[in-house]
């Protein structure tokens, strides 16, 4: 579930981009809310062969305000 806040991420930490881990049945359904809001998909949703780790499913968003993106993966913590 996608939650607005209202609030802003502070970048002062951050390198480059976010990611933020999701399952990936809800990827989908967050690519197809924001082409219905207009907003920018860098990267549709792929799947991403990882060496030695598992494959992840990326889908990569443009974030309105910065220039840094979202990345939603599939088993990020295995």
């Amino acid at each position: 579930m996608l939650l607005i806040t209202g609030t802003t991420v502070n970048h002062a930490k951050a390198y480059g981009r976010i990611a933020f881990s999701c399952p990936f049945e809800e990827q989908p359904q967050i690519e197809e809310k924001v082409k219905a809001t207009n907003h920018k998909i860098l990267t549709p949703l792929i799947s991403l062969d990882t060496p030695g780790k598992a494959t992840v499913c990326v889908v990569i968003l443009a974030d309105p305000v910065r220039a840094d993106s979202f990345c939603g993966w599939k088993d990020l913590h295995t």
